[in-house]
């Protein structure tokens, strides 16, 4: 599982962003609820378009998987870091840690880890009395997060279960 090194290092905001949480328990489309609330909040010009729609689609995933595997997101967080990177925190009362399954071309679903973890430059999960925070980080720019695959379409240095390292798109 990736530690949680910048938990101490949020900030609660900068003058082009608004910070958002909002409590999704008992909301009957969370997914779509996140997703606005994550765009309208990063809808300002200091945030590339790129970066928008990784945090979007970020924000997407965990949430559905809070709401598939952990029995329904509760409070979702959006916050900028000191060095400008997006952190994406969602809870859930969820027991077990969440698990990257292995690619499968002819399955349907079981993909959100391993967006999360292409569009991340981290993530994992912190556990919490009465569950868990699973937290993404975006990178500030979309240049900063560049990913590479080797031969066999891997991601080098991604062997944890509960967590991962830097990630983007060529």
């Amino acid at each position: 599982m990736a530690s949680d090194p910048t938990a101490s290092s949020r900030q609660t905001g900068t003058p082009s962003v608004r910070p958002v949480e909002v409590d999704l328990k008992g909301v009957s489309q969370p997914v779509t609820v996140a997703r606005r609330r994550v765009h309208g909040a990063l809808a300002v010009p200091a945030v590339p378009e790129l970066v928008r729609e990784d945090a979007v689609l970020v924000t997407a995933e965990l949430v559905a998987n809070a709401a598939l595997h952990a029995g329904g997101p509760g409070v979702l967080r959006l916050t900028v870091l000191d060095d400008g990177a997006l952190r994406i925190e969602v809870d859930d009362a969820g027991p077990g840690l969440p698990r990257r399954r292995p690619p499968s071309p002819g399955r349907p679903g079981g993909h959100g880890l391993q967006v999360v973890q292409l569009l991340s430059r981290s993530w994992g999960t912190r556990t919490r009395p009465g569950g868990k925070t699973v937290w993404a980080e975006i990178p500030a720019t979309a240049a900063e997060g560049a990913w590479q695959v080797d031969s066999a379409g891997r991601l080098p240095g991604k062997s944890g279960e509960s967590g991962g390292g830097a990630a983007g798109r060529p």
